[in-house]
């Protein structure tokens, strides 16, 4: 797990499990894609330590992503950015990802989580977000 603290919220995400779909050879030039990025809930307490789960639908023809790049930004103050290693995801052509997204957030309004996955080559999908709001 990847713990990041700072005084707007503190954010551990773990990547729980991966893969669905077509297996192929990893080997493309191709970025993968993003279909689709959510969190089961989307109202949290602030101050209270609080567990998203979040599913992350992707797609990468050469069947080589590697990691998601997770960032998240309070409503004010700087952006936490973590990475995150994707297990057992080798030759999946077409899968969907879990993660937990523990928060705590230090102030009200909206947060946005991005999600960018990154393959073997260094190529990056382009960003997807949701967010979550803290009242």
């Amino acid at each position: 797990m990847t713990n990041i603290t700072r005084s707007s919220i503190a954010v551990r995400i773990a990547l729980l499990a991966t893969a669905l779909g077509a297996c192929s050879e990893p080997d493309s030039g191709e970025s993968p894609s993003i279909q689709s990025f959510t969190l089961d809930d989307s109202m949290v307490a602030v101050g209270q330590q609080v567990t998203l789960t979040g599913t992350v639908t992707f797609r990468d023809e050469g069947g080589d992503v590697e990691s998601f790049d997770i960032e998240v930004r309070p409503p004010s103050g700087a952006a936490l950015t973590t990475s995150v290693d994707l297990q057992g995801g080798e030759g999946m052509e077409n899968g969907t990802a879990q993660l937990l997204l523990a928060v705590v957030p230090a102030v009200a309004g909206e947060y946005v989580v991005v999600a960018t996955a990154i393959d073997a080559e260094g190529n990056a999908s382009e960003p997807a977000q949701t967010m979550f709001t803290a009242q």
